[in-house]
Formats: structure tokens, C-alpha cells, sequence
């Protein structure tokens, strides 16, 4: 979408360097400009800002400085569009300390502050005076015969002074209050503000003088991004649906106020670099696998989840959100877009999260339980067709039936179709697990036996489905041998060893098996852990 339709059949000029041409510059004084934000593209980790700036020019080379842009400039992504009759011969970046007196909202509270501080000023004085008039006053009594009406008119003059004294005191605190509470204010905006700011330096020559000169003005800057969120939600746990909630969080600290502006989000990472991958050799041990799990068990605790760190946009999403469930969404081959509806406003170092779009998910919900490692039944999410879902990878708020279960981290670039999303553990189902060992020398043989014992018991009141799994050895030398393997009806993977079992499981009727086999190895190796 062209946003500066002006600029259609003009001369478009990319500056692709900060080299100065070989021509003077002139010596008149700079022209200056101020840019206007018009719309903002935002990435994953920046973002590219599109300006637009009016200028009166004169036959000949000119000197323009404009202002108004981000706090750091990517210079050598910049570009710029204007008539063909204006030529570019050179641009730097300037960063200058920005002039906070020249703001015009800071200009309203110092002269509030002036005001308050004048006002505070004069109760000062008009308690200095009282004091004067009371310490003559006094020196004069001294002087005065004392008389029953002298004494009378010293009581009632002490009084009133008094209360002279008290209003004096309760306009002081007054004024004092508004000048603390006006400074507060004031160092709290300047706070806010960019105490620098680049200026852009250019250099043009003009074929014949410009009345109105229109330029756009386009560059990347590392000082605003958006990030991925997500809430995954199963609202009724007899219903094989989840909703996939996605959520952008935006950060801002470009400097600037944006005001009205067209935001587009980007899934791609522009500064990310380009270097194509290499494919080493896969080389496999003896002792490797070649198989790996397609189910991970994730704790859901926020630690665990974020590899022992919480994220530090966690603390911030009570900012204020908005809803754009009509983001026009488009793909490409670098990604995908969405374009936000409206036009919006964030001030600088303003974080806002905004609701971008809800997607209803088929999903089953399973149970799962690997006793040797936890013995505990986890809830699982089946869901099928995750492979076709293009979204950014982002950490995740799951919940289920309206309950915050924990966190987890979603990774849509997978090789497999189906995503298996942990729950958290089923605290009505439960496990019993007994393992036992008894070993036996047969000459320069070990005969070790493993025998172990299964139970599975729920306090749901409707039968529910358990997937119980564990590990079988695997030999992979001519001297370790498996023998009499009894699996106790589970399915064995081939390739990994892996034993499962599918149980339906009631409240009256627990689900139990046994199993065991036998490993023969010599007395010289190792069998390893049980």
C-alpha cells in the first residue's frame, strides 16, 4: 500500500552512503525541518519507521537538518523519495542533545512551576512582614503605661495576631504543597523525554526554486520491536477444542510520541543476518539414539519453563490492551504480516500489549505418566495439524477449564504434525510403580532379572484413558543378551526400546500389569542404572 501517493512518478533516491560528495558545501545557514511520523513497521527485532517532511527551496545547493527522528538510525538503511528536480548529494547523522526547552508541554508546567514558586515566594514575605509589625508592636508596649484598657487591647491585639501568624503559616504550606506537587510532575514528564536526538543532514541541489518540496523518509532502528505471547485455553475439558490466543507486546523507546500511526507487525528478523546454514554429517555411536521423543513432559512452573529465567516483559503485561480480531493478516515467502486496524497512539517508553487473534484448535485431551521418571499422571493436549499453524515461537499462558495451570514455550517450526501441550499433572490419578532385582553369576555370566509391578488408579468419576510408558534395554553388543522378555501386553518401539501401554482406568476398577525379562552380560561390563 503506497502511503505517500504524492511520490508516485517521482525520482526515487536511496542514499547507500555517508560519504560526503566532492562538492563544497554551501555556506548559507541550514534550513530545518521537522518529520512526521506517518506509519511504523514493526519486527520481531526492530523496526522501520516511514517520515515525511515539507521543504521551501531555493535554485542551488542547500543545507537541511531535519529533526524529529528516532534516538538511534540505522544509516545505512535509509532511503529517501522526493521530485526528480531535487538531487541528494550527500546525508550524515547527527546526535545532539535534545532541547527540552523548546517542548511545548514542558513550557506549560515551568511557567506552572514559576507561578507556584512565585506565589510560595510572596507567603514568605507576608510572613516576614507580619513578624516585623509584631516585633514594633511589642517594643511599643514596652513603652506604654500599664492600664486595665492597656491590657485589654494587648489581649485582643495578641489574638489577632495569632491568627494573622496561623493564615500566613497555612498559605506557606499551601504553596509549598503546589510547588512540590507541580516539580514532581515536571521531573517526572522530563523523565519520560530522550535526552538526545539525531538530526539528519543533508545535503541537496535544487534544478530551480521549490515552493513545496514533499520527501519521505525511511529507516530501521533497534529502539522498537514487538514480541510474541500466547494463552492456550481449554474452557471444558469434555469439549476437544483449545483456543490459541495470540498477543503481541510492543515496546517503544524510539524517542518519539507516536501519534496516529499505522502499525504493521513483521514475523521476520530483518537485522538477524542472512548466512545461508550448512548441513554437517549425522554421525551416530554406538551408544547413540536414533530415535528422539516426540513427547516432552514441561513442568509448569516459570523457572523450569524459561530455562530458569522469567522473562522480563512478564511483569508488564498489565498495560493497557486492545482487541484486533480483524488484523488483516498476509504471508510471504519471508513471513508473514498483520496490519492493524485504525491508527494508534504510544508514547515513548510506553510497552502495550494488544490482542491480535483468537484460533480455535482441534485438541484431545489425553493423560500421560512415565513412572520411572515422575510418578505422576500428566494432562495432555492433542493437537493435530500444529505443522500448518504460521506463527512467531513465544512463550505461553496455558488454562485450563479457567484455571492458570503454568507456563511453557510454543514452537511452531516442528517436525512432526501433532503438538503435545503438558497440562500439568492430574492430582485424582494415580501411580504405583514397584521395580525389583535379583542377580544371578552363571560362571563369567551375570543374569540380572528386572521385574516390576504397575498399578494406575483415578478418582474421576468417569472412566478416563492413561498412556503409560517405559524403557526396555536395548543390546547392542554380541555378548549382552535379552531374555525371556514379558512385557505385560505393552507395545514395544523397535527402534527405541520404549514400552507403552493404553489403559482405561474407573473409579471401581483400577488398571495394574506386571513385567519383567532378564539381561545377560559379562561379569567384566556394566549393565548400567535400573
Amino acid at each position: 500500500m503506497n502511503k505517500h501517493p504524492f511520490l508516485l512518478g517521482l525520482t526515487v533516491l536511496a542514499v547507500a552512503s555517508t560519504a560526503w560528495h566532492t562538492q563544497a558545501a554551501p555556506s548559507d545557514p541550514p534550513f530545518s525541518a521537522k518529520a512526521y511520523l506517518n506509519d511504523v513497521r514493526l519486527y520481531v527485532d526492530g523496526a522501520v519507521l516511514n517520515h515525511g517532511f515539507t521543504l521551501a527551496l531555493p535554485a542551488g545547493p542547500s543545507t537541511v537538518e531535519v529533526s524529529g527522528l528516532s534516538q538511534q538510525v540505522d544509516e545505512s538503511s535509509i532511503q529517501l523519495r522526493t521530485r526528480s528536480s531535487v538531487k541528494v548529494q550527500g546525508y550524515r547523522i547527527e546526535v545532539r542533545e535534545k532541547n527540552l526547552l523548546a517542548v511545548p508541554e514542558l513550557k506549560i508546567w515551568r511557567d506552572s512551576l514559576a507561578t507556584w514558586r512565585t506565589v510560595e515566594e510572596q507567603a514568605r514575605s507576608q510572613q516576614a512582614v507580619i513578624q516585623l509589625e509584631k516585633d514594633a508592636f511589642l517594643r511599643s508596649t514596652q513603652q506604654t503605661t500599664y492600664t486595665e484598657a492597656n491590657q485589654k487591647f494587648w489581649a485582643l491585639s495578641a489574638a489577632e495576631w495569632v491568627k494573622r501568624t496561623n493564615a500566613a503559616q497555612k498559605s506557606l504550606e499551601q504553596a509549598q504543597r503546589g510547588t512540590q506537587r507541580v516539580n514532581q510532575k515536571y521531573q517526572e514528564i522530563v523523565g519520560t523525554m530522550a535526552t538526545q536526538e539525531s538530526v539528519l543532514v543533508l545535503e541537496l541541489n535544487a534544478a530551480a526554486p521549490v515552493a513545496t518540496a514533499l520527501f519521505a523518509l525511511e529507516y530501521a532502528t533497534p529502539l522498537a520491536h514487538w514480541s510474541p505471547r500466547y494463552e492456550v485455553r481449554m474452557d471444558n475439558a469434555s469439549v476437544p477444542q483449545v483456543d490459541l490466543i495470540s498477543k503481541a507486546s510492543i515496546l517503544q523507546h524510539t524517542g518519539l510520541d507516536w501519534k496516529k500511526v499505522t502499525l504493521t507487525l513483521g514475523s521476520n528478523r530483518p537485522r538477524g543476518g542472512l548466512a545461508t546454514p550448512v548441513l554437517q554429517p549425522w554421525w551416530v555411536s554406538p551408544n547413540g539414539s536414533l530415535a528422539r521423543r516426540k513427547l516432552d513432559i514441561v513442568e509448569n512452573d516459570l523457572e523450569i519453563a524459561y530455562a530458569g529465567r522469567a522473562p522480563a516483559a512478564v511483569a508488564k503485561y498489565e498495560a493497557p490492551m486492545a482487541n484486533f480480531d480483524d488484523a488483516e493478516r498476509s504471508e510471504g515467502l519471508v513471513g508473514y504480516s498483520l496490519v492493524l486496524p485504525g491508527t494508534h497512539q504510544l508514547a515513548h517508553l510506553e510497552e502495550r500489549e494488544i490482542s491480535l487473534e483468537t484460533r480455535p484448535l482441534k485438541a484431545e485431551l489425553s493423560r500421560y505418566t512415565a513412572p520411572r521418571l515422575d510418578l505422576r499422571v500428566f494432562l495432555v493436549a492433542r493437537i493435530p495439524g500444529w505443522d500448518t499453524l504460521v506463527n512467531v515461537d513465544g512463550p505461553a499462558t496455558i488454562y485450563l477449564e479457567n484455571n492458570l495451570v503454568g507456563n511453557s514455550f510454543l514452537t511452531f517450526q516442528s517436525d512432526t504434525d501433532t503438538l503435545d501441550l503438558a497440562l500439568g499433572a492430574d492430582p485424582r490419578t494415580s501411580v504405583e510403580w514397584k521395580p525389583t532385582v535379583a542377580t544371578d553369576n552363571k560362571g563369567g555370566k551375570v543374569e540380572r532379572t528386572y521385574s516390576y509391578t504397575l498399578k494406575v488408579s483415578t478418582l474421576h468419576a468417569n472412566p478416563v484413558e492413561v498412556v503409560v510408558e517405559d524403557r526396555s534395554p536395548m543390546p547392542r553388543a554380541e555378548e549382552i543378551a535379552l531374555l525371556n522378555p514379558n512385557f505385560g501386553g505393552a507395545k514395544k518401539n523397535a527402534d527405541t526400546g520404549i514400552l507403552t501401554w493404553k489403559a482405561s482406568v474407573a473409579k471401581e476398577k483400577p488398571w495394574s500389569t506386571s513385567y519383567r525379562y532378564t539381561l545377560r552380560y559379562p561379569r567384566t561390563m556394566n549393565a548400567g542404572p535400573l
